[in-house]
């Protein structure tokens, strides 16, 4: 038995809904940025040798943390059809992911936010 799509009952079909998966996307970046993975899940590129000696990090090995700022002004904008996950007021955060991208969702993170919803939608459902 087949049903309209628009009367299943889904959270994930409004603003909070899609909301909570950009939570859950801005989640997944945090969580892999922090592990030194850009948005395909590779390694990132290492800081050069003469921006280490510079003292503005303590490593070769990024994790685009030096002062935190950026990565705390990912924000989330949702509507009942889209959501958005940007670096707010953060300019140089495009000049950043140019280098290392990090703004994105790696095949893994996809397969997460997938999962996400598709529980999401299952616990609507009754589908427990």
């Amino acid at each position: 038995m087949s049903a309209k799509v628009d009367t299943i009952p889904t959270t994930l079909s409004n603003a909070r809904g899609m909301q909570a998966l950009g939570e859950e996307a801005k989640r997944l970046i945090l969580l892999r940025t922090s592990r030194g993975r850009d948005a395909s899940g590779r390694t990132f590129q290492a800081y050069s040798p003469q921006y280490v000696l510079s003292g503005n990090v303590d490593s070769r090995r990024p994790d685009l943390t030096r002062t935190g700022a950026m990565l705390a002004s990912l924000t989330v904008e949702a509507s009942a059809t889209s959501v958005r996950v940007y670096a707010k007021g953060i300019p140089y955060a495009r000049f950043v992911n140019a280098r290392r991208r990090f703004m994105g969702l790696a095949p893994d993170d996809m397969r997460s936010i997938v999962t996400a919803a598709q529980s999401a939608t299952a616990r609507a459902m009754g589908d427990h």
